[in-house]
C-alpha cells in the first residue's frame, strides 16, 4: 500500500492493540518535503471480536438455602487466552471463573452481575435475577417449664427448666436455632438467649423471688427470619 503525502515520514515497525504488525518504508529525507510511504503488513489485519457477557444458571428460583450453578459463555481474548470472568451475586458474595456456584441464604430478588474483561481491557457486563424464597420458620411445639426454689434465707434463687419440641413443619436446613425471651413484671419481652437447632431445652437461674417473670420461645430461620412467639407463664 502506498500513502502519498507532503510531510516527512520515518521508516519502522508499528502495531495496534490487537497485535497486527506493519512495516513502513519511505524514500523521503528530512529536506525534500516528503514523498510516498510504503506499508507492508506482516499479518492479515483480522478484527478480534470484543468479549460478550452472557451466562445461564440453574435453578432459577427456589427456597433458602438455594445453591445456584452459573456458567458463562466462553470468551477468548486477542492473545488466545480466556478472558476474566468476575461475578457479583447481589447478596454480598462474589466469585471468579467461567463456571461457579453460590449459596443464597436469604430470601429476595438478587441481581447477579457477570463482568468479562480481556487482555486489552475490553469489557462487557450483564445482570440477571435469581429469585429466592425466604424461610418461614414455625414456632416450637410442646413448650413446658418447671420452677424450683432454693436458698430461702441466705441466698434465695429461682430456677426455671424449659423444654420444647421441633416443629415437623419446618425444613431442617432452614432452621438456625431457637430464641428464649423474658419479660419482667409488666415490661416487654426481650431476647435473653439464643440456642442452636439441636438444643431443645435450657435451664435459667435468677437471684431473688420478688420479680414476676414470663417467658416465650421462637424458632429462628435463615435470612433473619423468626416464628411467632410461644408464651409460657
Amino acid at each position: 500500500m502506498t500513502i502519498p503525502a507532503i510531510n516527512n515520514k520515518v521508516a519502522g515497525i508499528s502495531s495496534n492493540a490487537l497485535g497486527n504488525v506493519a512495516a513502513c518504508q519511505s524514500s523521503s529525507n528530512l529536506t525534500d518535503g516528503g514523498t510516498d510511504i510504503w506499508v507492508y503488513t506482516l499479518y492479515p489485519i483480522v478484527p478480534i471480536a470484543a468479549p460478550i457477557a452472557q451466562f445461564v444458571y440453574s435453578p432459577r428460583s427456589g427456597a433458602v438455602p438455594l445453591t445456584v450453578n452459573f456458567d458463562a459463555l466462553l470468551n477468548l481474548g486477542p492473545n488466545g487466552q480466556e478472558v476474566n470472568y468476575d461475578w457479583v451475586f447481589g447478596d454480598g458474595g462474589s466469585a471468579s471463573g467461567r463456571s461457579v456456584s453460590h449459596v443464597f441464604t436469604s430470601g429476595g430478588s438478587f441481581p447477579v452481575r457477570l463482568t468479562v474483561l480481556d487482555n486489552i481491557n475490553r469489557v462487557d457486563a450483564i445482570v440477571q435475577t435469581v429469585e429466592v424464597e425466604k424461610a418461614n420458620p414455625q414456632p416450637p411445639l410442646q413448650v413446658s417449664g418447671k420452677v424450683s426454689l432454693s436458698g430461702f434465707w441466705s441466698n434465695p434463687k429461682i430456677t426455671y427448666r424449659f423444654s420444647w419440641a421441633a416443629n415437623p413443619a419446618n425444613i431442617p436446613a432452614q432452621i438456625i436455632g431457637y430464641a428464649v425471651y423474658m419479660r419482667e413484671d409488666n415490661g416487654a419481652f426481650r431476647r435473653i438467649l439464643t440456642l442452636p437447632p439441636g438444643e431443645l431445652s435450657t435451664v435459667l437461674t435468677f437471684a431473688g423471688f420478688t420479680v414476676k417473670r414470663s417467658f416465650a420461645f421462637s424458632t429462628l430461620g435463615l435470612g433473619d427470619t423468626e416464628s411467632e412467639l410461644v408464651a409460657l407463664r
